[in-house]
């Protein structure tokens, strides 16, 4: 009896300590991820394709999907091979701009115009994360931040 009571105490603390491994990320540790993407010449005008976080855009996925990930620029984003990618190019903490992107030859990056600047706020919502998109303060997107190891995991909040 007492042999099973320790058996349930044992995977009952396991689980827990399992489920204690995903770790919330805090607004501090998301800004800081942001601004140190940024590579802008603060002296010159701003530039939107200097190391911006890349989404896949296939069948526009970024506007519909509930869960969008955002990878660092570089050689390897993504594992897929998207003809369209969202880019989100930082130029402060908390302001970026929204770029499309064609991969398909020839390589074309829209224009930006007024509706491509956004700012983001982040704030706690229980416990999660949510990052807040607006546009001319109107708010376009709601995020629940899922994680920023490897990518930025958000899941689009109703």
């Amino acid at each position: 009896m007492i042999a099973r009571l320790f058996i349930l105490v044992a995977f009952l603390f396991a689980g827990h300590i399992s489920e204690g491994q995903t770790i919330v990320p805090t607004k501090k540790q998301l800004l800081k991820l942001f601004k140190s993407s940024i590579r802008q010449d603060l002296k010159s005008k701003i530039t939107t394709n200097s190391n911006p976080w890349v989404i896949c855009n296939d069948d526009s996925s970024y506007y519909k999907a509930d869960t969008i990930r955002l990878f660092p620029n570089s050689n390897d984003y993504p594992d897929c091979k998207c003809s369209c990618y969202i880019d989100w190019t930082f130029y402060k903490k908390d302001a970026f701009i929204l770029t499309r992107e064609y991969i398909n030859e020839p390589r074309r990056i829209s224009v930006t115009k007024s509706g491509d600047w956004y700012v983001v706020k982040l704030s706690l919502d229980g416990e999660s994360l949510i990052l807040e998109t607006f546009n001319q303060n109107i708010l376009i997107d709601r995020f629940k931040v899922v994680d920023i190891n490897h990518s930025i995991v958000l899941k689009r909040q109703k």
